[in-house]
């Protein structure tokens, strides 16, 4: 699975390689979500076999916030829950860490 920005837009894509002897053959690109802030950064993608999953994570740095989604596979497609944010500043007595769906 591979992901990527959009450029100049809110739309975070993906698409899923096959892999066969020396050569990957790629499906269609969809989407992860149409809705990212003008100020994200740092796009990275996952996979986790304990439950079968791919998360991609990225920051609203705006917002102080980190942003998930996880993804289901079948097939050459993966279906992607709706993104949850975290705030990433360091608990304190006053604002303790909260999540935010």
């Amino acid at each position: 699975v591979v992901i990527w920005r959009v450029p100049s837009s809110t739309i975070f894509k993906y698409v899923v390689g096959t892999a066969s002897g020396s050569s990957i053959t790629w499906g269609t690109a969809g989407n992860i979500t149409t809705s990212i802030g003008a100020d994200n950064t740092g796009l990275a993608v996952g996979y986790r076999s304990v439950d079968d999953k791919w998360l991609a994570i990225w920051s609203e740095t705006s917002d102080n916030e980190l942003v998930t989604a996880t993804g289901t596979l079948s097939g050459t497609t993966v279906t992607w829950a709706v993104p949850i944010m975290y705030l990433t500043q360091l608990p304190t007595p006053e604002c303790p860490i909260m999540r935010v769906e």
